[in-house]
């Protein structure tokens, strides 16, 4: 057989079509299998073939929630709240939106299933609280932390006439793009993190915005945070 596999643009365009049938098809064989395994409670190996199918259609959400739903039903909970986290920046940095309604389900229920592991003794959970670093610093978190924060925090701040205020920071020249406007977006938390206290939140909720929850006495305060933040962001 001579010449190309291809010999003009339309017929590249028919390649291109037919692989894209073909990775939809994949993709679909790949969810109806890790149904079938999940209601077979088969954890392990669908958790094994969906690892290998994300690292081939990355931004696929159906087989990153089948694997975290094998996470759930091995009760790896630590590791199904860390894989949440880490997933939802990928999808606000990579399609600048986070994951759907349905992972924030799931994510309710890792909360509540964790809830319910066996009971520790005090030392064991003293020992488990001491063991995280104490940085002078404001505490970033996820999203969905972020919430249930503000709801304890609201509570608090009504019972004891203590004033808290939300902060949005937009980074933006008009692109809405972390890569066109030359942001390093783990560089940025830490310059944003190092003009808080321990005590402030902040949280990511789009690619170019963070949101934080300072403790201030007044709105002044909170101007002055703000002031810090910028200064010190120009300054670099």
């Amino acid at each position: 057989m001579q010449g190309r596999f291809y010999a003009s643009p339309s017929q590249l365009h028919w390649i291109l079509q037919k692989q894209e049938i073909f990775r939809q098809m994949y993709v679909k064989t790949m969810m109806r299998v890790s149904c079938y395994l999940y209601t077979k409670k088969r954890y392990d190996e669908m958790m094994l073939m969906n690892y290998q199918a994300v690292l081939f259609k990355s931004f696929n959400e159906g087989l990153h929630y089948y694997y975290m739903k094998g996470l759930v039903a091995t009760r790896n909970y630590r590791e199904a709240l860390k894989y949440y986290d880490e997933l939802n920046d990928i999808f606000l940095s990579e399609l600048g939106t986070g994951l759907s309604k349905r992972f924030k389900q799931l994510y309710d229920i890792i909360i509540a299933d964790h809830a319910k592991e066996e009971s520790k003794d005090m030392e064991t959970i003293m020992r488990e609280l001491s063991s995280h670093d104490q940085q002078n610093q404001g505490f970033f978190c996820s999203y969905e932390i972020f919430k249930y924060f503000y709801e304890l925090l609201l509570k608090i701040s009504i019972r004891n006439e203590q004033n808290y205020y939300l902060i949005m920071l937009q980074f933006s020249d008009g692109t809405l793009d972390y890569e066109k406007i030359g942001l390093d977006f783990d560089r940025v938390k830490r310059l944003v993190g190092s003009c808080l206290r321990s005590n402030d939140l902040f949280t990511r909720t789009s690619e170019t915005q963070l949101l934080l929850l300072v403790d201030c006495q007044t709105e002044e305060n909170a101007h002055l945070i703000i002031q810090r933040i910028s200064n010190k962001f120009y300054s670099v």
